[in-house]
């Protein structure tokens, strides 16, 4: 039977690869920093057959038990707000390459790494810089490496519209940095965990790089609006370019900044069965409204 370790195998997206590799037979390892959080987590979406093991990819040794005798590794651990011990170049740059580096030397045969889209390592952004030296530094120990990088994710318990809602449900108004205009591709979590386990039974996909985004381009404000339609508050939005405004009256129909939300704000799905090496591909993008049941 083929044994897959997935380090952060416990969070949004890890859940949900933790079940479709199970779903297809194989035996799953998680590697977490917190083990018993994430047993009891798992065990009570019913995977039984999951073993999870203490790992850290900040320590070396952690990392050598957990992949020993496995037939492939996925690397999804994430930062996104940085920490005392916790920062982005400890677990998207060193992690990373420990991980790698601890794969290469058990002979495990494949690696996916799951970075994020618009990954640069010349970026300013600090956050998007290690991203990029994190897939570098993989490259270069883990030359047949394959790299996933998916848009702004979606699904029940994400931070997208889930954090979108939550400030709905409790503020007057919705500050847009930036007046909105950020663009954003989401796309629906279970597609992307659907697109890693092809990649990993796929022999051509060894050594490339993956973007997988859902097929639809929205800027912040066109999500807020979807949020907000679903909620069925309207749109009480407020462009806010550096800062919390200092006036916090709600808007109403007469605000300059109101607008009526789309007669349509759902996304389509659309199936692909491969993504596009090194470009924005069609992976899939479910129907929101079923994201956020």
């Amino acid at each position: 039977m083929t044994t897959v370790v997935v380090f952060g195998g416990g969070g949004f997206l890890g859940r949900r690869l933790v079940h479709r590799l199970t779903t297809e037979g194989m035996s799953v390892r998680v590697a977490v920093r917190h083990p018993d959080r994430a047993r009891i987590e798992l065990r009570s979406m019913g995977f039984d057959r999951v073993t999870v093991v203490p790992a850290d990819v900040r320590d070396q040794a952690s990392v050598s038990a957990a992949v020993a005798g496995a037939n492939a590794v996925v690397n999804m651990v994430s930062a996104y707000v940085e920490k005392v011990g916790v920062t982005f170049e400890a677990v998207h740059v060193q992690g990373a390459e420990t991980v790698a580096r601890e794969t290469v030397a058990a002979g495990v045969p494949r690696l996916v790494l799951v970075s994020g889209i618009g990954a640069d390592a010349d970026s300013r952004s600090p956050y998007i810089r290690a991203r990029g030296h994190g897939e570098q530094v993989v490259q270069q120990t883990f030359p047949e490496a394959t790299i996933v990088r998916p848009g702004a994710m979606f699904g029940p318990g994400d931070a997208l519209f889930g954090t979108l809602a939550e400030l709905a449900r409790l503020l007057p108004i919705l500050p847009l940095i930036g007046g909105g205009s950020t663009r954003l591709q989401p796309v629906f979590v279970e597609d992307v965990a659907e697109a890693i386990v092809s990649i990993l039974t796929d022999p051509t996909t060894v050594g490339r790089t993956y973007e997988l985004a859902g097929p639809g381009v929205y800027t912040l404000r066109e999500l807020v609006s979807m949020t907000l339609h679903l909620l069925r508050n309207g749109d009480c939005s407020y462009r806010c370019p550096l800062r919390w405004p200092r006036s916090r009256r709600c808007c109403s129909s007469s605000c300059p900044t109101h607008r009526s939300p789309p007669a349509k704000l759902i996304f389509s799905r659309r199936t692909t069965s491969r993504a596009v090496p090194c470009r924005v591909s069609g992976s899939s993008i479910s129907n929101l409204k079923r994201s956020r049941r």
